[in-house]
């Protein structure tokens, strides 16, 4: 590989990173005025390449810490749930206010229904009682 090609301006002369810095962005002239010369247009790209590289480790490391993407995770579930939680607590102050305007009369006119339903057609509300029967006096077995 000649000098030219590894960017080398001086024979024995190592390419460093300040060279890359000081090269002129394209379409600059060179101190005398000219236009950029092959090795400062070669400095131009590599300074590119480096910088599209960095950005490309910066992704690469991002998609691999995994202890990152489960944490966005989480936290994107606790948005989600504090979400839930603020519509369950207004749909609940709906009902409160709903049942805080309906009137004592309409409760009991509500009452007088199913009363009357169950003297009506008693089968079901039997199975009811005895279902709910069943169920607390297995709680209470459960507790002992």
């Amino acid at each position: 590989m000649s000098q030219q090609e590894r960017g080398d301006d001086q024979p024995g002369r190592a390419f460093e990173q300040s060279d890359v810095n000081a090269v002129p962005a394209p379409g600059d002239t060179t101190p005398g005025g000219g236009p950029p010369t092959e090795s400062e247009q070669l400095r131009q790209e590599i300074r590119e390449t480096r910088e599209e590289l960095g950005d490309t480790v910066e992704a690469v490391a991002e998609k691999a810490d995994v202890k990152a993407q489960a944490q966005r995770e989480v936290d994107e579930r606790k948005q989600q749930l504090r979400q839930g939680q603020e519509e369950a607590k207004a749909k609940a102050e709906e009902a409160r206010e709903r049942v805080r305007q309906a009137t004592p009369e309409q409760a009991r006119d509500a009452l007088g229904q199913v009363q009357q339903q169950a003297r009506d057609n008693p089968v079901p509300a039997a199975v009811v009682g005895a279902l709910a029967a069943g169920l607390v006096i297995r709680w209470l077995r459960r507790r002992r």
